[in-house]
């Protein structure tokens, strides 16, 4: 029995499944989409489906549900299965001649349908920058992963979505210091301090696209952020927002020094002064926040 047909006959229990994916342990659930991904050439439905239930995740208040709607989207897009899947494909039924010849065509290679796909799921993604911080921080490490940026079209979406994010919270002016504008980045909200942007995070993912092609301008941007190796020292942070900025700084710092890693070359000489200089201001503020915390 071909397997379209054994889906078709199926498709009650698989629609069942879909509407409780979410609320299954996240392990099960991943493997769950990306087995059923690929068959969604063949049932544009199913694929439907899918979105829907991961697009009300995405608006539950349930955190976990949140996460778990980005882990979704992310397979998506990293799925080399999506080829030949449709954004604008309406609900049909499934053909009873369910011949050799359509799987074959609906396994054609990269077409406008693809990228029309990609650009939707971004588009839902882009509603996780107005979601709180571990949503936010779900979709950066998940972006990190270099075989979504295997087509060039959706590594160009991603690369200009992220780093408009990044511009949001990045001051161009050199006379200000720091560039990266971290207690904004933190707001305390009666007892308790809210981060509001992951910016060590988000500095981590953009210097991953960077470093994965040269970029004018970003590039430079990243650097005149690690010119200055002690600006985070200078920064440090009152009363509730303390603990939390403390930590997003010392992992701005870990993100710079990938970066300069990253992008070292045989040309690039300076780069073993930067990283160390970097480090010992790293320690340094290691060391003050063990104190400062005590």
């Amino acid at each position: 029995m071909r397997v379209p047909m054994a889906m078709y006959e199926c498709r009650s229990e698989i629609t069942k499944m879909l509407q409780n994916l979410l609320y299954r342990p996240s392990s099960e659930s991943e493997c769950v989409m990306k087995a059923l991904i690929p068959l969604t050439k063949t049932f544009p439905t199913l694929k439907d489906m899918l979105i829907i239930n991961l697009r009300k995740g995405l608006y539950s208040r349930d955190p976990v549900l949140k996460k778990m709607s980005v882990c979704g989207f992310l397979i998506i897009l990293k799925q080399q299965g999506l080829r030949g899947m449709s954004v604008l494909t309406q609900s049909s039924s499934v053909h009873e001649n369910l011949s050799l010849h359509s799987q074959n065509h609906s396994n054609s290679s990269f077409t406008v349908d693809d990228e029309s796909t990609f650009i939707e799921v971004l588009g839902i993604l882009k509603i996780c920058f107005t979601k709180y911080e571990e949503v936010k921080v779900c979709l950066y490490e998940g972006l990190c992963d270099p075989s979504i940026y295997k087509d060039p079209k959706l590594f160009t979406s991603i690369r200009v979505m992220l780093w408009s994010q990044m511009l949001e919270h990045y001051q161009e002016n050199e006379l200000i210091l720091p560039p990266l504008n971290f207690k904004e980045a933190v707001v305390v909200k009666g007892i308790r301090a809210v981060v509001k942007e992951p910016l060590a995070q988000l500095v981590f993912v953009n210097q991953r696209i960077v470093t994965n092609k040269l970029i004018p301008g970003q590039s430079e941007s990243l650097e005149s952020v690690t010119k200055n190796n002690e600006f985070l020292l200078d920064n440090l942070p009152d009363s509730l927002q303390k603990q939390e900025v403390f930590k997003m700084m010392l992992g701005t710092y870990e993100a710079l020094m990938s970066y300069l890693i990253n992008s070292w070359t045989v040309e690039t000489t300076d780069q073993g002064r930067k990283v160390a200089l970097l480090f010992s201001s790293y320690l340094q503020l290691f060391e003050l926040t063990k104190v400062l915390l005590e």
